[in-house]
């Protein structure tokens, strides 16, 4: 799947019954190969020109890992305070909205994988799923919702009564 050069000890190396995704374009690759055409290229665009996509792109491509040999990583602490609390790993799942078009349960399925992992979940406001759903389906899980803010606050003051407090408590 990967085009590397034939001296490449990692994939000589690696043992697999099938083809392994190793890099994203192999990644992406598989996926559109698994959807329908419609929802990949929602999930794999940007939107407008998609400038902020290749901003995006471009400034990750700016970092790399770099190997460390022989530091003792027997006794590592990853964990990250946020905002009074503590998570074991410097990761979040960020706000991706309409799940469904890739699988059924969506947004469900996400928040219940958090709370497994222990990693924060951020509902994105064009979520598939009522905030009470992922609420239900993950409980113990910390959950955090994306406002899309608008200088037409008839549009943020739109959501149902009952989440208006909570929101804005969050916002302030």
């Amino acid at each position: 799947m990967t085009k590397t050069t034939d001296g490449d000890l990692l994939l000589k190396n690696i043992n697999a019954q099938a083809p392994f995704p190793i890099c994203f374009a192999d990644l992406e690759k598989a996926v559109a190969e698994k959807m329908e055409a419609g929802p990949f290229g929602y999930i794999r665009s940007g939107a407008g020109g998609e400038q902020t996509l290749r901003n995006n792109r471009a400034a990750f491509e700016k970092y790399s890992i770099i190997p460390r040999f022989l530091h003792d990583v027997s006794s590592i602490d990853t964990s990250i305070e946020l905002f009074g609390k503590v998570h074991p790993t410097p990761f979040l799942f960020a706000p991706v909205g309409m799940n469904r078009m890739a699988h059924d349960e969506g947004e469900l399925a996400v928040a219940r994988a958090a709370d497994q992992l222990k990693i924060p979940y951020i509902q994105s406001t064009v979520s598939s799923y009522a905030l009470e759903d992922v609420a239900q389906a993950a409980p113990t899980a910390t959950k955090w919702f994306q406002l899309y803010w608008s200088t037409n606050e008839k549009i943020a003051y739109s959501m149902p009564l009952e989440l208006r407090p909570l929101v804005l408590r969050r916002l302030f």
